[in-house]
């Protein structure tokens, strides 16, 4: 399907593309006009991410985000993912993905968000 509709760009959880890699025939599969690939719903092993980057040359990003957020609010971009650009920091979530996103570490593991599109009563 990807070569049938020309598809330039994937959204995958880290599950799916470590399936696409490991699929049998993926050496078969015409994936050339892809250029660019989102990812998220779980954190990405290192080893898959260089997997993809050493394998084809696209452009990974990656988005976290939860219901309550409306979507996602904070982003790991090409320039961090990428073959490109420097290897992603280990544990790194990302920036803020928009004006008036605001992101600071609570307790342990604990990220606050602050942001326009965060649901009523968070």
């Amino acid at each position: 399907m990807v070569r049938e509709h020309a598809v330039t760009m994937l959204s995958l959880a880290p599950t799916m593309i470590a399936m696409l890699l490991d699929h049998p025939d993926v050496d078969d599969a015409d994936l050339a006009n892809v250029r660019a690939l989102g990812y998220g719903a779980s954190p990405i092993p290192g080893p898959i991410l260089r997997r993809v980057v050493e394998r084809w040359d696209w452009d990974c990003s990656q988005g976290f985000g939860m219901t309550e957020l409306s979507g996602n609010a904070i982003f790991l971009g090409p320039e961090d993912t990428g073959r490109r650009g420097r290897r992603r920091p280990a544990a790194a979530v990302g920036r803020p993905g928009a004006p008036g996103v605001e992101v600071r570490l609570g307790l342990g593991d604990e990220l606050l968000i602050r942001a326009p599109q965060v649901m009523c009563g968070y």
